[in-house]
Parts: C-alpha cells; sequence; structure tokens
C-alpha cells in the first residue's frame, strides 16, 4: 500500500531556508514529518512535488540529502541520550554501594539520596526524550526509503 505526501511549491523560497540555498526550508521538513506520522510503517511512502517556478537546484538530491541529515542527527541524539543514561546509571550505582558501606548515618543518606537523583534522571531521559527521539526515527525512516517525484517539471532553466 502506498501513501502519497503532496508538495505544492509556489516559489523558490517556499523550498529553500532565506540565507542558505543549499538548505531545505525547515518548515517543509517539519510538514513531512507531520505528514509521514500518520502512514502505517508498513505502507510505502511517495512524495509528490509539484513546482511552480524554474530553478537550477536538484530538487530531488536537496530533499533526499536533508531527510537523510536529519535522520542522522536524531540517531546522533539518541546515542548520546545513551551514553549520558550510562554515565548517570554507573554515578547512582557507585553512589547507593558508598552508602551502603558508610557507617556514619549522615553521609551515608548523602549518598542514598545521591544515588536515587541520577538513577531517576536517567529513567527520565528513557521515559520522555527517548521515546520522542524513537517515534522520530521511525518517521524518519519512512522518509528515507520514500519515492521522490517531481510532478511539474520546472526544475531545469
Amino acid at each position: 500500500m502506498e501513501k502519497v505526501i503532496k508538495l505544492d511549491i509556489a516559489k523558490e523560497e517556499d523550498l529553500v531556508e532565506k540565507y542558505d540555498n543549499d538548505k531545505l526550508n525547515y518548515e517543509l521538513l517539519n510538514y513531512l514529518l507531520k505528514q509521514a506520522q500518520f502512514i502505517p510503517a508498513k505502507a510505502s511512502v511517495k512524495i509528490e512535488i509539484d513546482v511552480h517556478f524554474k530553478t537550477k537546484l536538484d530538487i530531488v538530491n536537496l530533499l533526499e540529502t536533508e531527510i537523510n541529515d536529519e535522520f542522522l542527527n536524531t540517531y546522533k541524539e539518541h546515542y548520546k541520550n545513551n551514553l549520558i543514561q550510562l554515565f548517570l546509571f554507573l554515578l547512582g550505582i557507585t553512589f547507593l554501594v558508598i552508602s551502603i558501606r558508610i557507617k556514619d548515618s549522615l553521609w551515608s543518606e548523602l549518598f542514598l539520596i545521591g544515588g536515587w537523583v541520577p538513577l531517576w534522571e536517567m529513567i527520565e531521559l528513557e521515559l520522555f526524550n527517548d521515546f520522542r527521539g524513537k517515534k522520530k526515527k521511525t518517521i524518519l525512516n519512512k522518509l528515507v526509503k520514500a519515492q521522490i517525484v517531481i510532478v511539474n517539471n520546472y526544475e531545469k532553466n
């Protein structure tokens, strides 16, 4: 089953960033992400771009590059979160072990509290940031595999 995302681009300013003609308009990328989130996981995606202006830009290449870059950035963010979670876990466990080994009740309680704080932070990262990141990776994975077609062929002068 193929789902189609249609883009109607009236002018070049709608396609690229205002100050960087080599970058896709971020609003356009966000629109693609929002449209793709409702497409079932097993459905293939086709992006149809209706261009109403003449340009020297390679629109298909520009779109593929930006989607791939966003996909890689999402993976880097996920990797960074995993490293932070590992560090917080090790820090929390270390403080909890120290709190068990210390005989003084005041220091023991301080290390106990100091051990639980990073463990809860790790759990918060997993529940909130990783969930959004996994959802975005799934959506971007669909867009990376999408077929991109120029419907109204004005892309070359």
